[in-house]
């Protein structure tokens, strides 16, 4: 386990190792960005020593947009928005 804070073309970096699963954040650049880092590696270090491998996680994958139409045709526009008028005109 280990979490190392390391510098590459001027931003900060979070470098993250845990049995076997590796992940690099970038944090910020200059000396805010290396005090956030430090502080970040110090509440990630005792977050996996509690067991709790939150960090090592990627973050959620954006909804596309058909998903996005899909579900708001289904919610939304079903109770908001009224139907079409049958015509009920015979010829």
């Amino acid at each position: 386990m280990g979490v190392k804070v390391k510098e590459h073309r001027g931003a900060w970096w979070l470098f993250i190792d845990h049995k076997g699963n590796r992940k690099a954040r970038r944090v910020g650049e200059g000396k805010a960005g290396k005090k956030a880092a430090e502080l970040a590696a110090t509440q990630i270090a005792a977050k996996l020593a509690n067991g709790d491998t939150s960090p090592l996680r990627t973050p959620a994958a954006a909804q596309t947009f058909e998903e996005y139409a899909t579900h708001w045709l289904e919610t939304h526009a079903e109770q908001v928005c009224s139907p079409l008028p049958v015509s009920t005109a015979t010829t």
